[in-house]
């Protein structure tokens, strides 16, 4: 193959200097994946001579590179704000429909892979309308396709379902044979994730059939995979290993290394599911093997946690222990590597404490003894939850902060348009304000927990303070175009409590609704006035919890299986915050859900009088 970056830089060592920006732009882009550090350098030395000469349409040609050698990097934030800034160059001074298309798809990508659905979702809906006045089909499949996996990450699979059938019919229609494979792979996985496991087995064999005739043995070998896992869904272990052994024909002819491993644990499942162990014992050596041979940690991680899960079911448990410690260590130097040594200790400490414990109980069978073990292992889960937010939470803002201003001091001020400074403060102070919200969390916790919090009793109308916290939050939810609807009394409804701390679990609750609301849908707050206390009732329709989140949503630092519909940030300790608040004042709160995808209504009950105050 030709050297294209050379041939490119020999053509920009011809070039006038004050031509060089696009050429320098071009090379920026054919090495981001090659050698990202030398394309971001590139690509500031095109915007440079761009910005020198004036020309603006090359400007926001450099400034759509760096948005993808930042994407690149990881660092999404940076990427938004350069995709932003040829975004306004394609609004504001230009008519190429097909590069705005094209920026507003690129900014959707940035978004979903952030989690921001609802984002990601309205550039990708933008994009798709450029293209439908377009009329380029193979760009509107390519949008439908995008569409569809934002609503499949989101859980909404019909949605994701009426996409990927739209991607798939105009890929039929135009003939793109050689990537229709790629579409009945989306619906397959969609009808799988909807149980409908005969409809997803229809769609994988149709990708089979197109894979075959382009000779796409990677996507067969993928193909093969998902069948298996299908028929592994199914409890049908020999059809399960059959498609599996195919797809490992295939990823050991390719020496695919990173999809062997993944085939190896499928096997290894499937035999230990069986009881065939050293069979099981046999391809996991191989999965692990493979595993550390490429350095895929993750992998590594399912190894040792299915080596323990097989040693525990031949009843060696001496080496189950040994397998599961090698499991936890490889987890917490993926979640935190500064912090590996410590927690690896901590872990080996408490697991051979646990299993002395367990030892105990089993012999004694004594109760106290039991309970006694259940704390220290939700201590530990707590332990484990707090480390994860401080390692996640507060180091990102703090990685981007510091990420933002050695990139300044790095290039100098001089570098930079006052402009192009003055647009890095809104988001340091986002990432400030994160950080700041969350140690204010963690120290109300703290103060909870300690016994610390002082009460200023009084009775006082419950309306007014809900009414307030209602207008508080019109604002984000206006963002997001959700109604916020209240009901409340004629009469007052008075109780005896904390103003503040009933505001702090009204504000809690509320904003937990929106959070996890989708755009265009309602959240309801009631107030309903009882014999002996008040109740409120904060309802939304959103993502709705399943029974694992029920268990434990108003558990310390508990992510639940929804995720925020707008990116927002959760650090896990609102609801917590809201019971404790809550039963200190000697009030009740509880929430209900027929689901996922039901949404979900918290009520929280004040007394009317004292009971007891201090």
């Amino acid at each position: 193959m030709p050297d294209h970056t050379a041939q490119l830089r020999a053509t920009i060592a011809k070039t006038p200097l004050e031509h060089q920006a696009p050429l320098l732009a071009d090379l920026a882009m054919k090495l981001r994946l090659s050698d990202p550090q030398q394309a971001l350098i590139t690509a500031k030395k095109a915007l440079q001579l761009a910005k020198q000469h004036c020309q603006p349409e090359i400007i926001a040609k450099c400034h759509n590179v760096l948005g993808a050698i930042y994407h690149a990097f990881g660092q999404y934030q940076t990427a938004t704000s350069h995709f932003e800034q040829t975004l306004t160059f394609y609004r504001h001074t230009s008519d190429d429909w097909e590069g705005l298309s094209a920026v507003l798809n690129n900014l959707g990508v940035t978004c979903y892979v952030q989690g921001q659905y609802d984002t990601a979702l309205k550039y990708y809906l933008d994009s798709l309308k450029l293209r439908e006045r377009l009329g380029n089909k193979a760009q509107i499949a390519g949008s439908y396709g995008n569409i569809a996996a934002v609503y499949f990450d989101m859980e909404n699979y019909q949605k994701a379902l009426e996409f990927y059938l739209k991607e798939t019919e105009i890929k039929e229609e135009i003939g793109d044979q050689e990537h229709l494979g790629n579409a009945y792979i989306g619906l397959g996985v969609v009808y799988e994730a909807l149980q409908e496991y005969e409809k997803s087995l229809e769609y994988y064999h149709k990708a089979i059939h197109i894979q075959e005739q382009f000779e796409d043995r990677k996507g067969l070998s993928i193909s093969y995979g998902n069948i298996g896992f299908v028929y592994s869904s199914l409890h049908q272990a020999e059809q399960a290993l059959k498609y599996y052994f195919k797809a490992l024909a295939i990823k050991e002819d390719l020496n695919d290394a990173s999809g062997l491993t993944s085939v190896y644990l499928n096997i290894a499942d499937m035999y230990l599911q069986q009881h065939q162990y050293d069979t099981a014992e046999n391809y996991l050596e191989k999965a692990l093997t493979t595993a550390q041979s490429t350095g895929a940690k993750l992998h590594e991680m399912d190894c040792y946690h299915t080596f323990s899960e097989l040693y525990e079911a031949k009843g060696n448990y001496r080496h189950a222990l040994h397998y599961y410690k090698q499991y936890t260590a490889v987890k917490e130097a993926l979640f935190n590597r500064e912090k590996a040594r410590q927690i690896a200790e901590i872990q080996t400490q408490y697991e051979t404490e646990k299993k002395e414990k367990e030892a105990e109980i089993y012999r004694l069978k004594n109760v106290e003894l039991v309970k006694m073990v259940e704390k220290l292992e939700t201590l530990h889960q707590e332990k484990n939850e707090f480390l994860g937010l401080v390692s996640h939470d507060l180091k990102n803002p703090l990685t981007y902060i510091r990420g933002t201003t050695d990139l300044v001091l790095e290039y100098g001020a001089k570098n930079y348009s006052k402009t192009e400074l003055i647009e890095l403060f809104p988001s340091i102070r986002e990432n400030c304000d994160r950080m700041l919200k969350m140690i204010r969390n963690l120290l109300d916790i703290n103060r909870l927990e300690s016994n610390h919090t002082q009460f200023t009793w009084m009775a006082f109308d419950l309306n007014h303070v809900v009414e307030q916290v209602v207008e508080q939050h019109q604002l984000p939810a206006t963002e997001k175009n959700i109604s916020i609807h209240l009901e409340i009394p004629s009469q007052p409804a008075e109780i005896y409590a904390d103003a503040d701390a009933v505001k702090q679990i009204l504000e809690n609750l509320l904003s937990n609704a929106l959070k996890y609301s989708y755009p265009h849908s309602p959240v309801t707050v009631r107030v309903i006035p009882q014999e002996q206390t008040v109740r409120v009732e904060v309802r939304d329709q959103g993502q709705g919890l399943s029974k694992t989140d029920l268990a434990q949503v108003f558990n310390k630092f508990t992510k639940l299986s929804a995720q925020p519909t707008a990116g927002e940030e959760s650090t896990g300790l609102g609801l917590s915050i809201v019971k404790k608040l809550t039963e200190l004042m000697q009030g009740d709160v509880k929430v209900e859900s027929a689901g996922k995808g039901h949404g979900a209504t918290f009520t929280v009950t004040f007394p009317t009088a004292p009971k007891n105050a201090d």
